[in-house]
């Protein structure tokens, strides 16, 4: 059974900001070693499980709150130990329409 979340967690691409064809630029080698499962320092790019975390509780939170315009993270800090948010913005409620 297909859902939306197999969009996220399962993608039939993904952007990459930053990255290049460019051998020339940073972007081109940082993507191509993470393209071959090779990290900076070592250390995985992210923490996946801990990013997912944030994702699924931030996306319950608004779901949990039809009412609110905007909710925010930026940045979200991920390390080994988990997420962070580093800061955060609520906006809301939302206008009414017009009737």
């Amino acid at each position: 059974m297909t859902t939306w979340l197999d969009a996220l967690f399962d993608p039939r691409s993904v952007a990459v900001v930053g990255a290049s064809d460019n051998p020339e630029k940073w972007g081109y080698w940082l993507a191509a070693g993470a393209l071959a499962g090779r990290a900076p320092r070592g250390a995985p790019p992210v923490h996946l499980d801990a990013a997912a975390a944030a994702l699924c509780a931030l996306s319950r939170a608004a779901a949990e709150h039809p009412e609110l315009s905007e909710l925010e993270v930026n940045p979200l800090l991920v390390h080994p130990g988990g997420a962070v948010a580093l800061k955060h913005t609520v906006y809301g409620p939302r206008p009414r329409s017009a009737v």
